[in-house]
């Protein structure tokens, strides 16, 4: 406990500091991260955003804390939350932030409505869905939840009561398909992140136990390799849409542990929505587990998706289309990965004609993931919130 509140008083010497009370407001943005992409649709309103990773603190804010129950109970950020809503006075409390357990209490203790919206693909590996992330799931409840599509809707009510309103990817929707002859044959999407600093796990699998990066990422570069092989059997060019915006020479040099730098052409990411033009002029689209590769399906782009990494991570949540109860082979996925699977799935995807592709794809991606250009439904709902 007293390590725990020596990381907050560093925090409280390093951050930016408001003297003054914060103003009320409509909608009151619990974090700040994926403000860039809903705060167009708050122009109407009054909004400000709650920071709660110490990049600004509110004085008084944290000077009234002390008076709430939650500060002395161990929950300093419970606390703080409190009392700025209850100095702000909002109508609804909105986040991006949808894996943050704190959040679906906040409804209950400040008695203001609450809603958040799906930032990604979600499972059951250090995520909302995991045995231990949500302790007790009667005691959650978001008053409004926006998310992907009607399978995930169900297992976010399975842990969190609320309004569940199905709008696809928030992000995906801002983004207007364009229509254009492929600019690329085969896009592989990068979900390449740098490798921790300090020495700890990149991520524990399923059943407690750690995956290093090299580990996490070695299905990553098998993919890639037998890619290639077909790309060649096929006169293809490989293409790889990077995922970062920083670093991308770590990332590309990634790649080039197992490719030469003639086997593909790596496309750096310019900016927050240049990966949604990439996967629009792109023939073919591949990826693993990606939310980019879902977004890429509902947005009627041909797509392979090969999500066999659930096996290194053991879990069956990274399996296709989860939680929705599909094949674990299909026209063009599998759970598991060898070089018939893929050449199978890859020529199909090369030959099958548009109209027989648009039917396909919305048997089986309608449920997984809704594409409404503009979020007219999130906004038709917003309003009447």
């Amino acid at each position: 406990m007293f390590a725990k509140y020596l990381r907050y008083l560093n925090f409280f010497l390093k951050t930016t500091k408001e003297w003054a009370l914060p103003a009320p407001c409509e909608v009151l943005i619990y974090d700040k991260i994926g403000i860039e992409y809903i705060q167009r649709y708050l122009k109407t309103y009054s909004f400000s955003i709650l920071h709660i990773r110490g990049e600004i603190l509110n004085i008084p804010c944290l000077i009234f804390s002390f008076f709430q129950l939650a500060l002395w109970q161990g929950e300093p950020i419970t606390a703080y939350a409190k009392t700025y809503v209850k100095i702000t006075k909002p109508k609804l409390i909105l986040t991006f932030l949808d894996n943050n357990a704190r959040f679906y209490t906040l409804s209950q203790i400040t008695g203001v409505k609450t809603a958040l919206i799906q930032n990604g693909v979600r499972g059951e590996v250090g995520d909302v869905f995991g045995q231990d992330y949500i302790l007790d799931a009667q005691d959650n409840h978001v008053d409004y939840l926006f998310v992907f599509g009607k399978h995930i809707a169900r297992k976010y009510n399975s842990k969190i009561s609320g309004d569940v309103n199905v709008i696809g990817s928030i992000k995906n929707n801002l983004v207007q398909k364009i229509k254009c002859r492929p600019k690329y044959d085969v896009l592989f999407i990068s979900q390449y992140r740098e490798k921790p600093t300090k020495n700890i796990p990149f991520i524990t699998a399923g059943d407690g136990s750690p995956v290093n990066h090299q580990s996490f990422y070695a299905d990553d570069l098998r993919l890639i390799k037998l890619l290639h092989k077909w790309c060649s059997t096929h006169d293809k060019q490989l293409f790889i849409a990077g995922a970062s915006l920083d670093n991308q020479s770590k990332e590309m040099q990634f790649y080039e542990s197992v490719l030469n730098p003639s086997d593909f052409t790596y496309i750096r990411r310019k900016h927050i929505y240049h990966s949604y033009n990439l996967i629009d002029a792109a023939e073919i689209s591949v990826f693993i587990d990606s939310t980019l590769g879902y977004e890429a399906l509902s947005r009627g782009s041909k797509a392979a998706c090969f999500p066999f990494r659930g096996t290194r991570l053991k879990t069956s949540s990274y399996v296709f289309g989860w939680p929705g109860n599909l094949p674990a082979i299909g026209p063009f996925w599998s759970n598991d990965l060898n070089r018939t699977n893929l050449n199978q799935i890859m020529t199909f995807l090369n030959t099958v004609s548009a109209s027989e592709w648009s039917r396909i794809s919305k048997l089986y991606c309608g449920n997984i993931i809704h594409y409404d250009p503009g979020n007219k439904l999130f906004v038709s709902k917003l309003e009447s919130i």
